[in-house]
């Protein structure tokens, strides 16, 4: 299968820092839409993805995919705004079994949305995808609630959307063997996850870039074409052991703190 950026959003506001982990705040997603639209990124659909994935449609080098996952209510009110004002479809992945309840962060519940907003989503040409597991990591969920999470949500995505989402999205981690035929028997056609998977990219193994920073250097460095070839390869274990990536964030962060002092001058 061939590669494509395929970005991973969670929360989009202005929340206390410890409910911020995997967020960004509304300004840095209109930053960057801002730039991928300056930069004539083309951003398509997760259908358009996966074809392409598959060999069946030919997409530009400089193609990327909006996902934003968690259903949260802020993704209406916040996220679709802003994608609106840019012309940008994306996948939104919900967990339906929060819809019109609250999740726990930290400490903090955060409101998902409604039945309703989630509808609206659809008539405007978003897409709807399957946040499951309630948002907590996959290989930590047993076997058991995973399968009951995948069989019991069909219902309700046929009571409220008269529809089954053809995608499963997963914070994290990826399904065994039987999980996968289970996908696939209800009518899942692919898999998304976070990176790295540190395995085979197959239909049900799909990483996604989680842009998780304000930081605009970092973003920057997520959506290049180095950070798609090495994202899922076995460079990536040494990255993490000899703390790569946390020494970019620093450096990004002084070169910040040099640029703001030079602009005070």
């Amino acid at each position: 299968m061939k590669r494509i950026r395929i970005l991973l959003y969670n929360q989009v506001g202005h929340y206390p820092l410890e409910a911020m982990e995997d967020g960004v705040h509304p300004e840095s997603l209109t930053e960057q839409l801002d730039y991928l639209v300056s930069q004539d990124f083309r951003i398509v659909s997760l259908d358009q993805a996966l074809s392409y994935m598959e060999g069946k449609e030919d997409l530009p080098e400089k193609s990327i995919v909006i996902t934003i996952d968690g259903g949260y209510a802020d993704a209406y009110s916040q996220a679709l705004p802003i994608l609106e004002q840019y012309n940008i479809k994306a996948t939104f992945f919900i967990a339906p079994r929060l819809i019109g309840k609250s999740r726990l962060i930290k400490g903090h519940a955060l409101p998902c949305m409604t039945w309703d907003q989630v509808r609206s989503l659809m008539d405007k040409g978003m897409g709807i995808g399957h946040y499951g597991c309630d948002g907590k990591a996959f290989k930590k969920v047993p076997k058991e609630a995973a399968e009951e999470d995948i069989e019991g949500s069909k219902p309700l995505f046929e009571k409220f959307l008269n529809t089954q989402p053809p995608y499963y999205g997963v914070f994290e981690g990826t399904p065994e063997p039987d999980t996968v035929e289970l996908l696939k028997k209800h009518g899942y056609r692919a898999m998304f996850t976070k990176c790295p998977t540190k395995q085979r990219l197959s239909h049900f193994s799909i990483s996604r870039i989680q842009s998780d920073d304000d930081d605009f250097n970092i973003f920057l460095v997520k959506t290049s074409k180095s950070y798609l070839q090495f994202k899922d390869s076995r460079y990536w274990k040494q990255i993490r052991k000899y703390h790569l990536a946390k020494a970019f964030h620093r450096l990004s962060e002084f070169y910040n703190r040099f640029a703001v002092n030079n602009r005070k001058v």
